[in-house]
């Protein structure tokens, strides 16, 4: 009779002390592989949301403002936006939901057959008709924020603006298989979202054929496609401006670059210029490099300034004027200056100050509309007569430099920049970097991958936590085949007796524990899937804030899958070989000769 068939029969013989060990070594190997397994699940779950939420999008470019919606050619242009949703009849609302403004492009891009919504027709994602619960052809509100180039933190930024609200008839829920759930965002949580047609969107917010995103099924070339419009730059006579009003200092160097005699300016309101007990009100002044300033402490105002403050050189003037701090509240601030000369009116001067909302082409001072408080009764006849005759036209300057230590916020510190005669704006766009001037590609591959793997590893996570578990497996495995080979302490002294070396002994018992192993890491397969199951069970329900949903799926890789016998094998011989290296000692110890001189054979049938 072989070793292999010697250990065939030990195996049946004492099934249920080796049924034991298997079930002990399959316990550990399927808690390893489990775990591992929830890790796979998780993140190949994440995955194939993610995916689904955001279709054929392979990149995307994007914007705080709006660029043309042909840019580059391709694609699925869109306006995305943040906005509260209601529910007309039941008054039902809905924060912080997405709002798409979208075509036939749309879905065009994505490959799937659904006509965009037209006129005032709404479609709702499934998690936003849960908790609006509409009826057919129901009155939905949508309002959103009033988009505005001009950052808040500038003293012309819009503080108070009630937005746009848009009436818009539901006529159905647009389920994850036509994009109903697209998102750009990695969010594992419901997306809800609205869509709306593209071009009313572009009309409510004044951006005809201009969008915010630009959907791309791959990357695009965007320095050789963008347009300086497209980042809010345009040239008025020789003044460079931006819708913005305020220029990043990237977009100062690159002009600088371009045209070493550039000259940045910075205007600003003056709410007040004060001299003794004389005053003028609501002026503009520009700060800018000139001659005639010697330092940051000087200023130079026009003659009809002069003439209103009856101002002379060495004098001191006052300067109130606002700022916004960084609590939100608008802040009167007083700033004073030597008069170091005077300077004839120039109209040329009012092409210094860029287009501001509510002031730019007033018929009158008294016609101002501006965001922030003006006092209307401070305006005399000879104020309302300049404004007439110069309009913008700064009444005084002082040092660039001076202007941004009061007036810099954190998106720059320039209004217009004055360029030379022979400045070409296509120079500019080639030394531009459209992505620093707020133009931004994302690729949304790369965030998908990203998202994928969650904040947090889970199979490690389950993995740490099952440790105690895997090990106490481990452990009754070893003690379960230790007990057995007590057992058989009889069937080892006859073994020896008939001539098996303590060698053809491990052998033999290592077979067999090579075949539990093997048994037990097949059994650790479907020890996997139960234990895995059984967490992605709590995951989607218990534990589910843990993720952020509730779609997750049971995901085996081939890796996971071998890792239940690779350990089994690896593990179950090794816990084995100790228990056995134990027994053997003690048996052969209790089959050696009695010192009353009986033979070795008797010994060992004793």
């Amino acid at each position: 009779m072989t070793l292999t068939r010697l250990a065939l029969r030990g195996l049946t013989h004492f099934w249920r002390t080796n049924l034991a060990t298997a079930l002990g070594l399959a316990t550990a190997a399927g808690v390893l592989a489990g775990a591992l397994a929830v890790g796979d699940s998780v993140r190949i779950s994440l995955r194939d949301l993610a995916a689904a939420r955001t279709g054929q999008t392979s990149h995307a470019v994007v914007a705080n403002g709006f660029f043309r919606e042909d840019l580059g050619g391709t694609g699925a242009p869109i306006i995305a936006m943040e906005g509260v949703v209601t529910h007309d009849d039941s008054g039902r609302r809905s924060s912080k939901v997405a709002v798409y403004g979208v075509d036939k492009r749309f879905f065009e891009f994505h490959r799937v057959g659904r006509e965009a919504p037209k006129s005032s027709e709404i479609l709702l994602s499934p998690a936003l008709a849960e908790e609006l619960k509409p009826g057919e052809n129901d009155q939905i509100l949508v309002r959103m924020p009033k988009v505005s180039a001009i950052p808040m933190e500038s003293l012309h930024g819009a503080k108070d603006d009630p937005g746009r609200t848009l009436r818009g008839r539901f006529v159905g829920v647009l389920p994850r298989s036509l994009m109903g759930e697209f998102s750009l965002r990695p969010v594992q949580g419901d997306v809800r979202a609205v869509f709306l047609p593209l071009a009313r969107l572009q009309r409510e917010l004044d951006a005809r054929n201009k969008a915010n995103t630009l959907l791309l099924g791959s990357a695009l070339d965007l320095k050789a496609q963008y347009q300086l419009s497209d980042v809010g730059l345009h040239q008025r006579g020789r003044m460079l401006e931006s819708d913005s009003i305020i220029f990043p200092d990237t977009t100062v160097e690159a002009v600088r670059k371009v045209d070493p005699a550039a000259q940045p300016v910075l205007t600003y309101l003056g709410n007040t210029f004060r001299l003794g007990d004389r005053e003028v009100p609501y002026s503009l002044l520009a700060a800018m490099d000139r001659a005639d300033l010697p330092d940051d402490n000087s200023i130079v105002i026009n003659e009809w300034m002069r003439q209103e403050l009856a101002a002379k050189v060495g004098d001191t003037v006052e300067i109130g004027y606002y700022l916004w701090d960084p609590s939100g509240r608008l802040v009167a601030q007083m700033a004073s200056f030597r008069i170091s000369g005077f300077t004839p009116v120039d109209e040329a001067d009012k092409e210094l100050a860029p287009t501001y909302p509510g002031i730019s082409g007033a018929s009158s001072m008294s016609d101002w509309d501006p965001p922030f408080p003006m006092d209307l009764k401070k305006i005399r006849p000879q104020d309302e007569a300049y404004w007439n005759k110069y309009q913008a036209t700064p009444k005084a300057f002082i040092r660039l430099a001076a202007g941004q230590k009061l007036w810099r916020t954190r998106f720059g510190a320039v209004t217009s920049i004055r360029v030379g005669n022979g400045f070409v704006l296509e120079n500019l766009r080639q030394a531009l970097d459209p992505t620093a001037a707020g133009l931004t590609q994302i690729n949304v591959a790369e965030q998908v991958k990203a998202a994928s793997k969650g904040s947090t590893d889970f199979g490690e996570y389950f993995l740490y936590f099952s440790f105690f578990l895997i090990c106490s497996a481990v452990m009754l495995a070893g003690l379960f085949f230790r007990f057995g080979l007590e057992q058989r302490a009889g069937e080892i002294a006859t073994l020896r007796a008939v001539g098996f070396s303590p060698g053809m002994l491990q052998r033999l018992f290592l077979t067999e524990g090579v075949v539990l192993a093997l048994a037990g890491g097949v059994l650790g397969v479907l020890g996997a899937a139960l234990y895995g199951g059984v967490i992605l069970t709590g995951l989607r329900t218990w534990w589910v804030d843990a993720v952020g949903t509730r779609e997750l799926q049971l995901h085996f890789t081939p890796m996971s899958m071998l890792i239940a016998p690779v350990a089994s094998l690896l593990i179950g011989p090794t816990v084995i070989w100790f228990s056995l290296r134990a027994v053997m000692r003690r048996a052969v110890r209790d089959t050696e000769l009695p010192k009353r001189g009986r033979g070795w054979l008797w010994g060992a049938l004793r």
